[in-house]
């Protein structure tokens, strides 16, 4: 039966060439757009080196202070009746504005106040916004530098391509090593691999590489550098203070976001701000890598409302691109199964089902879209390896794997059974006297 419906789907299709091509092309575009969508998202968010620990980390990124500005305004003045007083005056206090200041950590509050929380696991303090120029053979490259500590290791999981991550000893002792990631190796050495114990200078300072790490494919700033570097072995940003600083800290929970989350909120609660003389309130907002990205992409200050958004942006477009389409290739469908009225009444006639009309027309429009499909697939692979190429997502590569193929197919499937399960439903409840109508004689 299955074999008969290929065949059956197979001269349909080869009847009407043109017909056959906008509708291929149709499917093709939409699902390569749907296959991109799926790629990127797959790429920025899946469970891989160096963010196996994904779903458990919670990232801070910045410290909020405050000053709130208050005025006090009557409510009702002290009123006097023969010369008792009967209304004492009221006040009322209002806000009159706020002056707020937002900036990366300063390292002594992180380790004053968040380095022993209990529902931690593991804390990593690290800045990663430092960028110099170096220069070799002649050309300029500009490196940026991920000042850390030891456990930023064991948070991050890199995959070494050889050497190892610096340890605390070496932190301790301030000793001039490094970690660098294969593009910069590559950059600077022209190769890879036998590197381990060639000097690097920077700052003044020759470090020592001990360990290459593969690139990672994600866009997240603090793990993209090209250099990673003990922060001991620089000499303190004199225009850090106690709160604002250049520092981020990421922790690795042992029990659950929401935990931390709250274990945090009391501890910057309890923190004193006698250390400035200005501001008087003090917000921190802990977030998971989602939040991160979406508020990061959308510049909204609430990250919890970024990622609402961010879903919602993400859906929409998922949705667009699936449903018009859709909508579109059901005309198609209907308009070509109206033409052949006739072939259903014959069917019909000879004793065929609603159920066996309904499965034909859908297998049908399945192996019209799987062929599409397998088109998209091909015009996926272009315009990946183009957008790798051409470095338009700057250092996020487009990937694509076995599990890229799975939830690919898994929406061919999708796309095709509603596409074509409208207008056949209509055409298996066909009459056959009308449909016999049609038969030119």
């Amino acid at each position: 039966m299955i074999k008969n419906y290929i065949i059956l789907a197979w001269r349909v299709l080869s009847r009407k060439k043109f017909f056959t091509f906008i509708t291929l092309f149709g499917i093709s575009f939409t699902l390569m757009v749907i296959m991109l969508l799926t790629s990127f998202l797959q790429t920025e968010f899946s469970q891989k080196a160096p963010l196996k620990n994904l779903d458990k980390l919670l990232f801070f990124e910045q410290i909020t202070l405050k000053k709130i500005h208050l005025d006090t305004v009557t409510q009702i003045d002290t009123s006097y009746i023969d010369q008792v007083a009967q209304y004492d005056t009221t006040y009322t206090t209002k806000e009159t504005g706020t002056d707020m200041s937002r900036s990366g950590f300063g390292e002594e509050i992180l380790q004053e106040q968040f380095t022993k929380l209990e529902s931690v696991e593991k804390s990593t303090i690290y800045n990663s916004t430092a960028l110099f120029d170096i220069f070799q053979n002649n050309n300029k490259i500009s490196v940026s530098v991920n000042y850390c500590d030891p456990n930023f290791w064991e948070i991050f999981n890199f995959d070494f391509i050889e050497g190892r991550p610096f340890n605390a000893s070496e932190m301790s002792q301030e000793l001039p090593v490094m970690v660098i990631n294969s593009e910069f190796c590559k950059k600077y050495f022209g190769r890879t691999q036998n590197v381990l114990g060639e000097e690097i200078k920077l700052e003044g300072k020759q470090f020592q590489v001990i360990g290459v790490v593969h690139k990672p494919n994600v866009s997240m700033e603090a793990v993209n550098s090209y250099a990673f570097v003990p922060y001991t072995v620089f000499p303190k940003n004199p225009n850090d203070t106690y709160f604002f600083g250049g520092y981020q800290m990421t922790f690795l929970t042992a029990n659950g976001l929401d935990k931390t989350r709250k274990e945090m909120d009391f501890v910057s609660s309890q923190i004193s701000m006698d250390k400035h003389d200005y501001y008087e309130v003090l917000e921190i907002v802990p977030k998971s890598y989602q939040e991160s990205y979406a508020q990061n992409m959308l510049y909204n200050d609430d990250p919890t409302k970024s990622l609402r958004w961010m879903r919602i942006i993400l859906f929409g477009l998922a949705g667009l691109f699936v449903t018009l389409p859709i909508l579109n290739l059901i005309n198609l469908n209907v308009s070509r199964i109206m033409d052949r009225s006739a072939e259903i009444g014959v069917r019909k006639a000879f004793g065929a089902t609603k159920m066996e009309i309904l499965t034909q027309f859908v297998f049908e429009n399945v192996v019209q879209t799987i062929i599409g499909g397998i088109i998209g697939l091909g015009l996926t692979f272009i315009a990946i390896y183009l957008i790798n190429d051409s470095q338009i997502l700057g250092s996020v590569k487009l990937s694509i794997d076995l599990l890229f193929f799975i939830y690919s197919f898994i929406i061919i499937g999708i796309f095709g059974i509603l596409s074509g399960l409208l207008p056949a439903y209509r055409m298996s409840k066909l009459q056959i006297v009308n449909a016999l109508k049609s038969i030119k004689l």
